[in-house]
């Protein structure tokens, strides 16, 4: 027997009015979804001691979205996984309804993740994480600063009667909910817990990776290719078990600005810390974002501002940068009536990091939903390479591998198409007290192999030093 909260009775009071409405009108197949204020409590983070879970964050906006348990999923494979998605999609919106109680204007979410690239079926990574994902879970709670609600979702059974259908839904929603709410009455903070880490192994080598960074500027310099992404893989053990929820919190503390991303399941936890936004949807509203060309921080505020000046002023940096900004206006092209691309990037100043950012905003074509934005944008030559095709199979044929959702997307959609989706960088796979950490360097005419290797050992830091203390 779960020990029962305070929080619980108050809901299930609304659900049984909302529900009783609702499951008659409802048919086999069908999906439900009731959203209910809930009161104060605290969800500022990632809650100890659960499993099966999506986990998303913006600490900066006060913003959070949590999901828990599976009403309904969609898990497709293959070079089609993205038409399979978007087309499996929409058969779920078609057939999902939805109950906002107290009229809190939250909509109920579904959670999405994709890969790089497909994972051959005769060669899986070992991650366990799937080429894409679409999952709207039996509860969701969402944060947006004062405002907190709960989404209840169900599939109704073709194989049971009504009454029998929803009486079995409210027991799992109340063990599900249950479960969560004791688990959120003891946060985890983010303070220092050494948990010394040792390395086991990488891949590639440091030598081998930095041959193939010139075995790229080479192809480059012989005109197959104009400019692609180099990734190198770490592996970590440590003493103790890590801890996704220990490590959210102090990522969050550290990066309040980035989207903090974590996903639960049977072969490990995956947890990350993104800068970058690949595209976000609201109302036709586009925003997508362009990161590219990467400088040190420096703790003295003067040499500071200079190292961000020089990065300004790169022709390295600004060349690299301007091939990420002209693909993400061409990939958003068909799909929007206007594009405003600014005409010079901004910086991005990070904890440790500082990078040329450029934020792109369009108008969306009517229909067009964030699925359908980033199938055409992913892989921008932020994470793949120009042109994209070349670029592609070159990496390919090169031995560059990503591992699970690397630089791949998580995100979410609602029932409108509207959603928010995110690149999976500065991110760890969690397996017991083993992780695996990836970073990588975008490689242009101008590029130095030593200079690279130190830039993606920069980025990995930041990573390393947090599961230090996981």
């Amino acid at each position: 027997m779960l020990e029962q909260t305070p929080l619980w009775e108050p809901i299930r009071e609304k659900l049984q009015i909302a529900a009783d409405s609702v499951w008659g009108e409802v048919g086999p197949g069908d999906l439900v979804s009731v959203t209910v204020a809930i009161p104060d409590f605290t969800f500022r983070g990632l809650p100890d001691g659960i499993d099966d879970y999506l986990f998303l964050s913006r600490p900066s906006e006060d913003r959070y979205m949590l999901g828990c348990g599976t009403a309904a999923e969609l898990r497709p494979s293959g070079k089609n996984r993205f038409k399979v998605l978007s087309d499996g999609v929409a058969r779920m919106m078609k057939v999902w309804r939805q109950v906002d109680v107290d009229g809190m204007g939250f909509p109920a979410p579904a959670f999405v993740a994709f890969a790089f690239a497909p994972k051959p079926a005769t060669r899986p990574d070992g991650s366990g994480l799937p080429d894409a994902l679409c999952r709207i879970p039996l509860l969701t709670l969402q944060r947006d600063g004062n405002n907190r609600v709960a989404t209840f979702s169900w599939r109704v059974s073709g194989a049971m009667r009504p009454k029998a259908d929803i009486t079995e839904a409210f027991r799992v929603w109340e063990e599900t909910a249950q479960r969560l709410f004791l688990a959120l009455r003891n946060p985890v903070p983010a303070v220092p817990c050494a948990n010394p880490i040792e390395r086991i192994d990488s891949e590639p080598g440091r030598d081998e990776w930095v041959a193939r960074v010139a075995r790229a500027i080479k192809a480059i310099h012989n005109g197959e290719i104009e400019k692609t992404v180099l990734s190198r893989r770490i592996r970590v053990s440590a003493p103790r078990r890590f801890n996704a929820a220990r490590l959210i919190a102090t990522l969050s503390q550290r990066f309040p600005d980035c989207v903090q991303i974590a996903y639960g399941g049977a072969h490990g936890t995956l947890v990350a810390a993104s800068p970058e936004r690949l595209v976000s949807l609201r109302s036709r509203h586009v925003i997508s974002e362009a990161l590219a060309g990467t400088l040190r921080r420096d703790p003295e505020e003067s040499r500071d501002f200079l190292l961000g000046e020089a990065l300004k002023h790169s022709a390295k940096d600004l060349h690299e940068h301007r091939l990420v900004v002209d693909s993400i206006v061409e990939g958003l092209s068909p799909f929007c009536q206007s594009i405003d691309r600014p005409g010079a990037p901004k910086l991005m100043r990070l904890r440790a990091l500082q990078h040329l950012w450029t934020p792109i905003e369009a108008r969306a074509r009517e229909g067009v939903s964030v699925l359908d934005l980033a199938e055409g944008l992913h892989p921008t030559p932020a994470v793949g390479g120009v042109p994209r095709d070349n670029a592609l199979a070159w990496m390919a044929g090169n031995g560059e591998q990503r591992h699970g959702w690397y630089t791949g997307g998580f995100g979410w959609i609602d029932r409108d198409g509207d959603g928010e989706i995110s690149v999976v960088l500065r991110c760890a796979l969690l397996q017991g007290n083993c992780a695996e950490v990836s970073a990588g360097a975008g490689i242009v005419a101008d590029s130095d192999p030593a200079s690279e290797l130190e830039e993606t050992d920069l980025k990995l830091r930041a990573m390393l030093e947090a599961l230090e203390e996981a």
